[in-house]
């Protein structure tokens, strides 16, 4: 099966009722009684979040006639997809303000910045940045890094903010 998670049916025939279970924790198994004919068996297997496949086994018993049969299971190692960033930097006016970085990846990312200036917060589609009124003459700027140390991913994010013009001149 695929490392993502879904939702799985096995037709089941057997002349005698039966009962499933697993040891592993990374199926759900939905139906797990059955009756003699044909019936189905329906079992959902949770994400992979590991870069190594894995095994399981879901066991079918009939205690009355001391029956077994076992259905195994072998999920797919999770493959992280490249992470996309929208927009690929940012520019604040003086006036500074609030942006939406939206962030595309299939696994979980840690971000940070050696600007004090800038506010990062995690939002629904990404990253939320802030940054306050600036009144300096030279312009700013700075990197937001993203990133996964567990699957060796990174991306910098360069950030702008325009200097302050003075309205009066001499």
């Amino acid at each position: 099966v695929e490392f993502e998670p879904a939702e799985y049916e096995v037709a089941v025939t057997s002349p005698y009722s039966w009962e499933a279970t697993t040891k592993n924790d990374w199926i759900v198994i939905e139906s797990e009684t059955g009756i003699a004919g044909d019936e189905k068996l329906k079992f959902t297997t949770l994400r992979n979040e590991e870069e190594k496949e894995r095994k399981g086994t879901i066991t079918l018993k009939n205690t009355d006639y001391n029956l077994v049969a076992e259905l195994y299971i072998t999920q797919k190692a999770f493959v992280p997809d490249e992470m996309i960033i929208e927009p690929e930097s940012l520019a604040f006016a003086v006036e500074g303000g609030t942006q939406e970085l939206t962030i595309t990846a299939n696994f979980e990312y840690e971000f940070s910045t050696t600007a004090d200036w800038l506010t990062i917060k995690k939002s629904e589609k990404g990253i939320s940045v802030t940054v306050p009124n600036y009144v300096e003459v030279d312009e700013r700027t700075a990197e937001i890094t993203i990133s996964s140390e567990k699957y060796g991913i990174s991306k910098v994010v360069n950030v702008k903010q325009g200097a302050f013009v003075s309205a009066i001149t001499i």
